[in-house]
């Protein structure tokens, strides 16, 4: 048996383990907090999707169309379950949707400049690319993406300048991935232990961006001659390189998502100070995610890919133990490694070589795209 196969043997062997232990995942819409987020949503920096109509009127109805807009915060006031976990969470159940721990991933929070914050929306544009205003006297993205701040004198250069300035745009696949799992995973155990359980069933990035949340309109696609269809990818991505299409970056989103739900749930179960639903949910997921890489790595051979089980694989030892404050660095440090290994994966491949792992991907996407 190879190396790789053993692995995957072992990965199904422990999850089976954990299945008959009790171990499962308990399914959300969101859950709280992210970990990874590079700044706070709930700054000044966050401009409102106002700003982004003028501009993006059809992405805007596609994502007003889409339960991110629609239903993602207001669950909070009509659920009945949120009033339970706000109660034994010590919150008002009727400030659950202002301000509260739960609006980290049911919505956008906006602070104005007496300190004042309120929620602007449910999970909006500066939720996935990130908080768009000037901080400190620095330049925003949003300046610089809307031109009003020309800083720089080349695509290249403004890439650049728009990363640096906080935004997550279409060459960020990683980091958007990361936001979409740290509010589709569990991420907070103080709100799992109230009750809320604990991770999107199934959750799937590539199925979720081909279906509700796909909103690549004109400009934004190419070789079309409907202005206003709702493409599979980006005109940015896929002018930027010969031999891309849609179906390779989709491909590339199924990759991504592995990676990301890998890195997301390692520091998850780092972070578990008990035995439960929550760090349960996290092993599980690590686990899940790391046989899908496998599945990937022996089709492919990528060296990237297995980097990143091999960093799965040094805390496999503990994955199922009781949480300790112990631990918590050596998980950590495996997220870590897998981050390193999925930014070196973006780097080296675009979706164009991973033909062999077609018929990995799911079949149908996650919701109806929105078509004008």
């Amino acid at each position: 048996m190879t190396p790789l196969a053993h692995t995957t043997s072992w990965l199904l062997s422990m999850s089976l383990r954990a299945s008959v232990l009790g171990f499962a995942v308990a399914l959300i819409s969101f859950s709280p907090r992210p970990l990874h987020a590079d700044q706070d949503i709930g700054d000044s920096r966050v401009l409102g999707y106002q700003q982004c109509i003028d501009c993006h009127e059809l992405p805007a109805e596609a994502w007003l169309r889409s339960s991110h807009a629609s239903r993602s915060l207001s669950m909070l006031s009509t659920n009945s379950r949120a009033a339970r976990y706000a109660r034994r969470l010590g919150i008002d159940p009727s400030k659950l949707a202002h301000d509260s721990v739960c609006t980290d991933c049911h919505g956008t929070r906006q602070q104005s400049l007496d300190g004042a914050v309120h929620v602007d929306h449910g999970v909006s544009c500066e939720s996935c690319h990130g908080p768009a205003g000037t901080s400190g006297g620095s330049v925003g993205w949003y300046e610089l993406h809307s031109g009003e701040e020309e800083l720089v004198h080349t695509e290249a250069d403004l890439d650049v300048a728009l990363r640096e300035a906080g935004m997550a745009g279409v060459n960020d696949l990683y980091l958007l991935a990361v936001r979409c799992y740290e509010c589709h995973s569990v991420s907070n155990e103080q709100v799992v232990a109230a009750g809320h359980l604990a991770g999107t069933s199934n959750f799937e990035l590539s199925t979720w961006f081909s279906g509700e949340v796909r909103h690549n309109f004109a400009p934004y696609t190419v070789d079309v001659d409907d202005d206003e269809v709702n493409g599979l990818a980006s005109n940015v991505w896929l002018s930027e390189q010969k031999g891309r299409d849609p179906a390779a970056r989709r491909r590339l989103m199924y990759v991504v998502g592995q990676l990301a739900d890998l890195e997301v749930n390692l520091r998850n179960r780092g972070s578990a100070t008990k035995e439960g639903t929550f760090a349960a949910a996290a092993a599980n997921r690590s686990l899940a995610a790391q046989v899908r890489l496998n599945q990937v790595a022996q089709r492919t051979g990528i060296a990237e890919l297995l980097e990143a089980s091999a960093a799965a694989n040094s805390v496999r030892e503990i994955m199922f133990l009781p949480p300790c404050e112990s631990q918590e660095s050596n998980f950590a440090e495996a997220a870590e490694d897998v981050a390193r290994a999925a930014r070196r994966f973006m780097t080296n491949f675009d979706g164009t070589d991973l033909e062999a792992i077609e018929t990995l991907l799911p079949l149908e996407a996650k919701g109806q795209a929105f078509q004008p």
